[in-house]
């Protein structure tokens, strides 16, 4: 059982460090993509990282 726990532990690191990585990139993005769709983007984000802390 402790296996699987370290194994979603592992697992929810890497998706937060892909989801910060995912949240620098789009302060960089340089594309036809109007502020307001990033920022529905960013809340989706924001609430992806809401749910993996809780």
């Amino acid at each position: 059982m402790a296996a699987n726990g370290s194994v979603d532990s592992r697992t929810i690191c890497k998706v937060r460090k892909e989801h910060e990585a995912i949240k620098a990139r789009l302060d960089r993005i340089d594309l036809d993509i109007p502020r307001r769709e990033i920022e529905v983007v960013r809340q989706i984000l924001d609430l992806i990282d809401d749910e993996l802390k809780g």
